[in-house]
């Protein structure tokens, strides 16, 4: 099984590997309430996703989960390995991940803010919920959705050259590559301890690369991003996803294009409301703005 948390919704699935790049697949979706989302207690959120997966058992593996409450109810009973289900849990957010099925939240990004869950291991979050229910669930895998679509491609797409980069652009945008142990410093100094397997003498790594250049030396920026920026949930982060984002308050406040086209050393266009709407505008203008900067060429 796989569970997928990244953005607005949470996704339940079960996954049969064939063997031959092909797979059986069979999913649910749900949205994550917005009270969700800024809960007061890591523990609200978690049991709504634990519900979600006692839903889908319920309703996709009627026949083991029923065998499961029946044998649950037996003092006798114990549980083998076969009859619990692995699961996989994408959790889209950064993390400081120190083993398989380990991993602390470094901070909530994409609308998500419950200071309760940040320093926590997100696993055993869910492991805690699933097991109140008495599931045959067990948290086996913590992965980024990079990470998760990297694998994915290399299964149904082997090759010589292999799989070499997972990206996600939706509710944010982030990559994964596969990089060399002997490269990752990481395996060296804080995660020493940790426990991986070094038997392909090679790791997934996530980037996290909505975080590119936080400090903005690179990326042009106007008064609205410095706006969305102070107002988001984790200010100074997550800056290459936020600039140039889509924002209403950002569209309609037209007063401050004044000083772009002001910049660019050009009178702005006069207003067309059926051709020239303000969210396309704002696009228009930030594409006119990143075209008058230097080219990669041109930057030593």
């Amino acid at each position: 099984m796989a569970v997928d948390l990244g953005g607005t919704n949470f996704r339940v699935c079960s996954i049969q590997l064939h063997g031959n790049t092909t797979f059986s697949l069979t999913q649910s979706k749900v949205a994550i309430p917005r009270e969700l989302m800024v809960a007061k207690t890591s523990e609200e959120l978690f049991a709504f996703l634990a519900k979600q997966i006692e839903k889908f058992l319920k309703q996709h593996h009627g026949e083991h989960y029923a065998s499961h409450i029946e044998r649950r109810g037996s003092t006798a009973a114990h549980m083998h390995d076969e009859d619990i289900f692995s699961l996989g849990f994408t959790f889209s957010f950064p993390v400081h991940q120190v083993g398989i099925n380990k991993g602390t939240l470094i901070r909530w990004t994409k609308g998500f803010d419950i200071p309760d869950a940040v320093g926590k291991d997100v696993c055993a979050l869910l492991q805690r919920q699933i097991d109140l229910l008495k599931l045959p669930v067990k948290v086996a895998a913590l992965v980024n959705d990079t990470v998760g679509t990297l694998m994915a491609r290399a299964y149904t797409s082997p090759g010589k050259t292999g799989t070499l980069l997972g990206a996600i652009f939706g509710t944010g945008t982030n990559g994964a590559y596969v990089e060399k142990l002997s490269r990752i410093a990481k395996l060296k100094t804080e995660l020493k301890d940790s426990e991986y397997d070094i038997s392909t003498g090679e790791m997934i790594i996530n980037t996290e690369w909505g975080s590119f250049d936080n400090d903005l030396k690179v990326l042009p920026d106007t008064p609205y991003d410095a706006e969305l920026d102070a107002e988001s949930v984790n200010p100074g982060v997550q800056m290459f996803v936020g600039i140039g984002h889509p924002s209403t308050k950002r569209a309609d406040k037209t007063p401050g294009e004044a000083d772009i086209w002001h910049v660019l050393g050009r009178n702005p266009p006069p207003r067309n409301p059926i051709i020239d709407p303000k969210p396309q505008r704002a696009t228009f203008l930030r594409h006119q703005l990143w075209s008058q900067r230097p080219s990669l060429d041109d930057i030593h």
